[in-house]
């Protein structure tokens, strides 16, 4: 236990996973409340993995140097995400693929509100729904494109620019039933720049860790931008992101701008950008 006024923004945690043949990555634990922080992973291959962390306060004992281990057993199921991995760009740089190069077929679906203002069930009944209809994405946002405000039970996504452990829980829970139907999840908008702007304390190396650990395990993609031109606070974010996580996409979500997509192309942070053609009067 430290003695920390904020530890979200005060303490950091890396942990570096270790399995067969000697395979390694790491990610960033987050901080849950109180003095818990925890841990999140999905592993790219069956076997052993050990893992350790490493504490930006040495002195912390309860979370400097914590290793451990886990067993994965191999999946035997019929889910394409748990089945052939983590979303990729393809060798030829033409395409999206899973970790094992088999293709994956991008058909979204712009439920920009949904994440966060359904309620459970309902977040369910539509989840369902776009599976049955062979959606294989679902492109949302978690704060409203004209300004922060709260999801369907009240909760905003920060408190005096501290997550709400509550919001994020909610959000999580959703992500991970959509992952279970075999859906990955788009998460557009963590920036500050779009309609209306967006919560500064979204444009941060905390949040980036916080939300990048948070959902380590899910089969998600990153976008600091939101239907907006090119933003050098999105580049921000964008970097904050790809330093706190090297296994999922990230992209920029721009609006019908082919020059906006263009400026975002010699980032080194960024996997691909998405444009919806013929939005906004293109």
């Amino acid at each position: 236990k430290g003695s920390y006024d904020q530890p979200y923004k005060e303490v950091s945690l890396l942990v570096t996973y270790t399995g067969p043949g000697g395979e390694s990555f790491t990610h960033y634990g987050f901080w849950e409340e109180g003095d818990i922080f925890k841990i999140r992973s999905t592993f790219p291959k069956a076997g052993k993995w050990t893992w350790r962390t490493s504490c930006s306060d040495k002195t912390n004992e309860r979370l400097h140097e914590i290793t451990g281990e886990v067993t994965v057993n191999p999946y035997d199921g019929n889910n394409p995400l748990y089945e052939n991995g983590f979303l990729t760009i393809s060798r030829d740089k033409r395409t999206l693929v899973h970790a094992n190069e088999k293709p994956f077929l991008w058909i979204g679906d712009t439920g920009w509100y949904v994440l966060r203002e359904s309620t459970a069930a309902e977040w369910k009944k539509y989840i369902d729904d776009r599976a049955r209809k062979e959606f294989t994405v679902i492109q949302a946002h978690v704060a409203n494109s004209f300004g922060i405000a709260p999801n369907a039970y009240g909760q905003l996504p920060f408190e005096n620019d501290i997550p709400n452990r509550l919001f994020w829980t909610d959000l999580e829970t959703k992500i991970e039933y959509a992952n279970q139907q075999g859906i990955v999840v788009y998460l557009v908008g963590l920036g500050v720049s779009g309609k209306g702007g967006y919560n500064p304390a979204m444009n941060t190396k905390e949040f980036a860790r916080y939300i990048t650990g948070r959902l380590a395990g899910n089969f998600v993609i990153f976008s600091p931008g939101m239907d907006a031109a090119y933003d050098e606070q999105n580049d921000l974010l964008g970097g904050y992101l790809r330093e706190a996580d090297a296994r999922h996409l990230i992209s920029q979500h721009v609006k019908t701008d082919l020059g906006a997509a263009e400026a975002y192309h010699s980032k080194e942070y960024l996997d691909f950008t998405s444009m919806q053609s013929g939005h906004h009067g293109g």
